[in-house]
Protein backbone atom coordinates (compact mmCIF):
# COMPACT_ATOMS: atom_id res chain seq x y z
CA UNK A 1 0.00 0.00 0.00
CA UNK A 2 1.80 3.72 -1.51
CA UNK A 3 0.90 6.45 1.83
CA UNK A 4 1.52 10.34 1.33
CA UNK A 5 4.19 11.58 3.89
CA UNK A 6 2.26 13.93 6.10
CA UNK A 7 5.45 15.65 7.38
CA UNK A 8 7.97 17.21 5.62
CA UNK A 9 10.60 14.20 4.03
CA UNK A 10 14.31 15.79 4.84
CA UNK A 11 17.69 14.14 3.97
CA UNK A 12 21.03 15.22 5.99
CA UNK A 13 24.23 14.44 4.57
CA UNK A 14 26.91 13.15 7.75
CA UNK A 15 29.84 14.15 5.74
CA UNK A 16 28.71 17.98 4.81
CA UNK A 17 30.84 19.68 6.87
CA UNK A 18 29.97 23.39 5.94
CA UNK A 19 25.99 22.27 5.75
CA UNK A 20 25.78 24.06 2.51
CA UNK A 21 23.75 20.52 0.56
CA UNK A 22 27.08 20.52 -1.44
CA UNK A 23 29.54 18.23 -1.30
CA UNK A 24 33.31 19.11 -1.99
CA UNK A 25 36.80 18.05 -1.93
CA UNK A 26 37.34 15.99 0.96
CA UNK A 27 33.42 15.69 1.74
CA UNK A 28 33.26 13.81 -1.26
CA UNK A 29 35.28 11.09 -1.09
CA UNK A 30 35.10 7.89 -3.09
CA UNK A 31 32.33 9.47 -5.03
CA UNK A 32 30.02 7.99 -2.22
CA UNK A 33 28.33 9.30 1.06
CA UNK A 34 26.37 8.83 4.38
CA UNK A 35 23.09 10.55 4.22
CA UNK A 36 20.28 10.70 6.85
CA UNK A 37 16.57 10.34 5.67
CA UNK A 38 14.23 11.49 7.65
CA UNK A 39 10.58 10.37 6.83
CA UNK A 40 7.87 11.59 9.38
CA UNK A 41 4.88 8.53 10.27
CA UNK A 42 7.05 5.93 8.95
CA UNK A 43 7.58 3.06 11.94
CA UNK A 44 9.85 -0.34 12.30
CA UNK A 45 8.27 -3.06 10.09
CA UNK A 46 7.42 -0.47 7.34
CA UNK A 47 9.06 -0.58 4.09
CA UNK A 48 9.88 2.77 1.99
CA UNK A 49 11.50 3.10 -1.50
CA UNK A 50 13.52 5.44 -2.28
CA UNK A 51 14.71 6.60 -5.91
CA UNK A 52 18.12 8.23 -6.18
CA UNK A 53 19.17 9.64 -9.69
CA UNK A 54 16.25 7.13 -11.31
CA UNK A 55 16.94 4.42 -9.32
CA UNK A 56 14.88 2.54 -7.18
CA UNK A 57 15.91 1.41 -3.69
CA UNK A 58 13.92 -0.46 -1.22
CA UNK A 59 14.76 -0.16 2.57
CA UNK A 60 13.07 -1.73 5.87
CA UNK A 61 12.34 0.30 8.91
CA UNK A 62 13.93 -1.98 11.28
CA UNK A 63 14.65 0.82 14.07
CA UNK A 64 12.59 4.46 14.79
CA UNK A 65 14.86 7.10 16.60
Amino acid sequence: MKRTLLGKPSVEYLDDKDNNQVLLGEELVGNTTSVKINLPYIGEGDKVSITINGEEYGVDVITQK
